[in-house]
């Protein structure tokens, strides 16, 4: 049995995206470095909205440092309960919804939008991003064995940046804002981010990279039944009791929905598709669809192209729909299936 996601790796992670930001402000987590405890109880400004004042509990030394205080006081997690009786095969994957606090100085205004731009810029980095955590994975079987690194793949998505009530520490005052991050971590599974969509009419020279809200394909078989009662060549003649389904025919379609944005070409002409009363139908498009795997090059992971989950066909439009609804973002489906108009 082997250790499973931390929540200490899901700190190292959120304060690892803490590093620059245009405003030049740092940040500083919580009593001694201790991010799950709520900042500034005994620190100050000492009358300087731009620095706040930590005293060295052995030394009794000052140090001014121009930083955001930050705390992480909400952590939960929810883990994926898929494992055998011995859990020598589990599934590695948990969702974390964190709450991150930030207490701003409001004493100067200049100050305090600098301070909030700068908590936007670090929300920024966990909108719809993909990337990889650090980790250590522990053999509980083997406890005399060193930890081995583990490196998990982690998707995230956050909330907007909330204020709240306001705050008189030290005689200065503060207001505290929250925000919201959602990580999914897992060790092999892939996450929908790792396919990228290319999609062109037949006579256009380049493909353009579409961004689909869901994309759905599949294969659906026709069966002729067949019964061998006569077939004396059966070497087990159970067999030949029993109805044999054979495939006669297979086919296969695909369906993109996605957001309606006039400024890219080929989403105008598949808007257009769901519409336009044509002369001639069957307009061929050419869709490629690539995949990133997790790859491990010099011990670092990475994404790299997997050929072996690429594919590229000929399609033609086939059912549609769209919605338009005023105040709302437009929103259209459309279905392909094979072109086998160049076939000979």
């Amino acid at each position: 049995m082997k250790s499973n996601i931390k929540k200490n790796y899901i700190l190292r992670y959120l304060q690892s995206k803490f590093d620059d930001n245009t405003q030049e402000f740092g940040f500083v987590m919580g009593i001694d470095g201790s991010p799950l405890y709520q900042p500034i109880t005994k620190e100050g400004t000492k009358g300087d909205p731009n620095e706040f004042s930590f005293v060295n509990e052995e030394t009794y030394e000052v140090s001014k440092i121009s930083h955001i205080p930050v705390s992480f006081p909400v952590i939960e997690a929810d883990y994926a309960s898929l494992a055998t009786i011995t859990q020598d095969q589990k599934i590695n994957s948990t969702s974390w919804s964190v709450v991150a606090s930030f207490l701003l100085y409001i004493g100067d205004i200049n100050v305090h939008n600098a301070m909030v731009y700068s908590i936007e810029e670090f929300r920024d980095r966990f909108l719809g991003k993909i990337d990889f955590m650090e980790g250590r994975e522990i053999d509980y079987e083997a406890l005399t064995t060193a930890p081995t690194v583990k490196w998990y793949l982690v998707t995230t998505s956050s909330s907007d940046v909330v204020p709240g009530g306001i705050l008189t520490i030290n005689g200065d005052r503060y207001m505290e804002y929250t925000l919201q991050i959602d990580l999914e971590v897992n060790d092999n599974l892939s996450m929908g981010n790792q396919f990228e969509f290319y999609m062109k009419k037949t006579d256009s020279a380049t493909y353009e990279q579409i961004l689909p809200i869901q994309v759905s394909w599949g294969s659906s078989n026709s069966l002729n039944g067949q019964q061998l009662l006569t077939n004396t060549e059966l070497v087990d003649s159970r067999r030949a009791k029993m109805i044999h389904n054979l495939v006669s025919s297979r086919g296969w379609a695909i369906t993109l929905t996605l957001l309606f944005d006039d400024t890219k070409p080929i989403i105008v002409d598949l808007f257009k598709e769901t519409f336009a009363l044509k002369d001639t139908m069957n307009t061929p498009y050419l869709l490629s669809v690539k995949y990133k795997k997790k790859t491990m090059v010099a011990d670092v992971p990475t994404f790299e192209y997997d050929s072996n989950l690429a594919f590229e066909y000929d399609l033609i439009p086939s059912d549609s729909m769209t919605e338009i609804v005023y105040g709302d973002k437009i929103i259209f489906t459309i279905g392909f299936a094979p072109s086998w108009i160049e076939v000979e």
